[in-house]
């Protein structure tokens, strides 16, 4: 099972709630299966637009925020890819920045991937320093904002080994290095069939959206 299957695999591993209707007495549908409905009716939406035409896809891409933000020779290098591989795969036109999950044993690894991510947030000039040590056990970030708050946060290499930590885009990146410097962007995944990574930076709301539309399908369109 690859590491972007591996994730996802843990995501829709919940547990099994039953809700009671106050009104009825009858127990709801598990939360698994509403989650598994709602997974079917994005990626059923994306099947759809796919299968209009390029044409049909691009016109939905440009109501989404994150295509709207891109500069023209951006726009020209995406909306030519998606015209040339029109495929299952065409969504990943969309990724701000792609990497393999693979190689992430040492600092200078993670530090390259938050100026990556620095960048494409435009969140620089929010950041005071950068430091990303290592000793035999740990990789430690420290990011001390233009508020003089310290962001920290550790990574185990006995757990992780080479692999990118799975909790370093949504612990670190999300909830506390763009939250704390007041970014509107997060970081979010797209599907992948690899250990490649693939990162696209939107608002929530944008992604959301973007998904709703058909434009991104579900985390488990790759999955069988």
């Amino acid at each position: 099972m690859t590491w972007m299957n591996k994730v996802m695999m843990a995501f829709l591993v919940v547990t099994m709630v039953y809700a009671c209707d106050n009104k009825k007495g009858k127990a709801s549908m598990p939360a698994t299966t509403i989650m598994n409905i709602a997974n079917d009716s994005i990626n059923t939406k994306y099947k759809k637009l796919l299968s209009d035409g390029a044409d049909a896809y691009i016109k939905a891409l440009n109501d989404f925020d994150w295509f709207i933000e891109k500069t023209d020779p951006d726009k020209e290098k995406i909306l030519k890819r998606i015209k040339s591989d029109l495929s299952s795969y065409t969504f990943l036109a969309l990724s701000d920045l792609h990497f393999d999950a693979e190689g992430f044993e040492n600092a200078e690894a993670y530090k390259l991937l938050i100026l990556d991510v620095i960048k494409l947030t435009n969140t620089r000039e929010k950041i005071d320093g950068l430091i990303v040590t290592q000793d035999t056990d740990f990789i430690n970030i420290s990011v001390t904002t233009r508020e003089n708050k310290a962001l920290n946060y550790a990574i185990d290499l006995r757990e992780n080994q080479d692999w990118l930590d799975d909790a370093f885009f949504e612990k670190f990146i999300n909830n506390s290095l763009l939250k704390e410097t007041n970014s509107l962007k997060r970081c979010f995944f797209l599907p992948g069939t690899d250990q490649t990574v693939y990162i696209i930076v939107a608002s929530p709301t944008s992604f959301l959206r973007a998904k709703a539309s058909g434009l991104i399908p579900e985390e488990s369109y790759f999955i069988e």
